[in-house]
């Protein structure tokens, strides 16, 4: 399901821009587009330290449900996962045109806003060790 969703949604960043020809495209970085994907890496940081947290007490009470990953990865499956995907969101970023970059964060902010909130309504909690 998340494959086909991510799926659709690069059809529709890609239709965008073929058809993009009345938008007033922008490579410039705006304020609003700084702070949505500082929204984006911090909600992608709270999600991975969600994670963390039950993966270094040895996955007690939850499970992973992210399709590409087992259901109890390590400590380091999750690192060798999580940066990729962060650094990927973060360049793509980079390569989308304004107006069209804001509707791409818009959604991948509030699909990592729905896996932090549900995390943290099944339990889920940070731990941080220093």
């Amino acid at each position: 399901m998340k494959i086909m969703l991510s799926f659709v949604i690069l059809l529709f960043v890609i239709s965008s821009i073929i058809h993009a020809d009345n938008l007033d495209l922008s490579w410039e970085w705006t304020k609003e587009d700084i702070l949505l994907q500082s929204v984006y890496i911090t909600l992608s940081l709270a999600d991975y330290l969600q994670t963390r947290t039950e993966a270094e007490s040895g996955w007690k009470k939850f499970r992973e449900a992210n399709g590409f990953m087992e259901e109890h990865p390590t400590v380091a499956e999750l690192d060798a996962f999580f940066f990729p995907v962060l650094l990927s969101s973060i360049a793509l970023s980079n390569i989308i045109p304004h107006p069209l970059r804001n509707t791409f964060l818009v959604t991948i902010i509030n699909g990592r806003a729905s896996i932090v909130i549900n995390n943290h309504n099944i339990g889920a909690r940070i731990n941080l060790k220093f």
